[in-house]
């Protein structure tokens, strides 16, 4: 594959178990979600694989492997699977795939952008392996104002969202909204938990809960863990703003419960 230094993985091959999957989409609460699973993986003895992570540190871009079928070779049963905020297309027609208790993490998509924007322009970190592909992510909100950002930004984050759209009607998949979650996290814990069939005493979920539920008493629009709660798209953007906003946005939102 093109693009960065070869990749090293880990897997599993425990075949009397199905693989699973956490999905997510940026900036929308996916470093906490991913962070949770893997340590409730961790814990049940699952083996939990961050390729998207891998693949970034390495110095790969997204477009360099989302789509890739080779992809398939990493994918094994019993493995639990993390890191994604793009739908790894790659993997949709593969059997292990196909049958994976799946989640998928999304969020208003006001909420993200404007997210997004704070994150691009001040906190996110440049690491070595991906500081070339954040750094011109940063170069773009620093160049632009708040409003004129998320709306030349919607089209693409509405891409990402409906790329998981031909999962909507998988039977293994359970969707959860960022707004119902991201303020309650020992149910969220237990529902993570449940849907990938593992278990989590209430030990486990006040441990998990004491460094996943920070919240900070005021926002730091310079810190990664910025803000938490939702609204930033009501209290940040102008009505022309939104709505501009929700022009460039496809039905994909609608059928996850954003009108």
């Amino acid at each position: 594959m093109p693009g960065g230094r070869p990749l090293s993985l880990d897997v599993a091959v425990l075949l009397d178990q199905p693989a699973c999957v956490a999905l997510g989409v940026r900036k929308s609460g996916s470093s906490v979600f991913h962070s949770i699973v893997s340590a409730l993986a961790t814990e049940n003895g699952w083996n939990a694989v961050d390729l998207p992570g891998t693949a970034f540190d390495a110095g790969w871009s997204t477009e360099d492997w989302i789509a890739d079928p080779a992809l398939r070779r990493l994918l094994w049963r019993g493995n639990a699977y993390v890191g994604f905020r793009a739908p790894p297309v790659g993997l949709f027609g593969d059997p292990v795939f196909r049958e994976a208790r799946k989640l998928l993490l999304v969020r208003d998509p006001h909420d993200a952008l404007v997210s997004e924007w704070f994150s691009n322009r001040w906190s996110h970190a440049l690491p070595a392996g991906g500081a070339r592909l954040l750094a011109a992510e940063r170069e773009r909100a620093l160049a632009q104002e708040l409003e004129d950002y998320v709306v030349a930004r919607a089209p693409q984050l509405d891409r990402t969202v409906a790329g998981y759209a031909v999962l909507l009607d998988d039977p293994n998949l359970l969707v959860q909204r960022y707004e119902e979650v991201i303020l309650a996290k020992p149910a969220w814990i237990r529902s993570i938990a449940a849907h990938f069939g593992w278990t989590a005493d209430d030990a486990l979920v006040a441990d998990v809960t004491g460094w996943a539920d920070v919240v900070p008493a005021a926002e730091d629009p310079r810190s990664f863990i910025r803000r938490v709660r939702p609204g930033d798209g009501r209290e940040k953007l102008s009505e022309a703003a939104r709505r501009a906003v929700t022009r460039r946005l496809s039905g994909i939102w609608r059928e996850l419960g954003y009108d």
